[in-house]
């Protein structure tokens, strides 16, 4: 399994926006709100990080320390957006989570692009990646969440329906969302 540091070698600019201290995330209350504990990859690049955009494309949403709530209800929001999808069917037949295999949003690109975890192995840390792209197409990558951005960073992943080289060409942009 990959870690953060994996990551931060694979996109330098990451590195400015390590945390200096690791952060508390109230995991617990994010697994009882959302009804499901998450990857091990996703909670230790949260330990690092705040919510960050690459390459002016991809938000990864990450929960900050006494605002689980405000990650929950993002989640939330999203997994409603994938419940109209499902019922006009135009979720590439994958159903939302709390759904057995559903998905489970993690992030999103500035073109409307959804990324999302399957949900399908009881073990999160087993969970690969589901992307929902704007242009309607869904298509799943095996891959965890560090092993796909660094993948999709360095180019050695199969990005599918995204543009080609989104990321790769615009790899050292990196900055915090709020």
């Amino acid at each position: 399994m990959l870690t953060p540091s994996d990551l931060i070698e694979a996109l330098p600019g990451l590195s400015g926006l390590t945390l200096s201290e690791p952060k508390v995330v109230n995991w617990g209350y994010i697994a009882t709100e959302l009804g499901t504990d998450l990857p091990r990859d996703f909670k230790e690049l949260s330990l690092k990080f705040s919510a960050f955009e690459v390459g002016n494309f991809l938000r990864v949403w990450i929960p900050d320390s006494g605002h689980e709530d405000a990650y929950v209800e993002g989640v939330r929001y999203e997994l409603e957006t994938l419940s109209y999808l499902a019922e006009d069917q135009a979720s590439g037949g994958y159903a939302p989570y709390p759904n057995k295999g559903g998905l489970l949003p993690w992030g999103q690109s500035l073109d409307g692009d959804l990324f999302c975890w399957l949900t399908r192995d009881p073990d999160p840390s087993s969970w690969t990646v589901v992307i929902g792209g704007a242009n309607g197409t869904w298509w799943e990558v095996e891959a965890g969440l560090l092993k796909f951005l660094v993948g999709l960073i360095n180019g050695t992943l199969d990005t599918g329906e995204l543009p080609p080289n989104v990321i790769v060409a615009e790899s050292s942009v990196v900055s915090l969302v709020k």
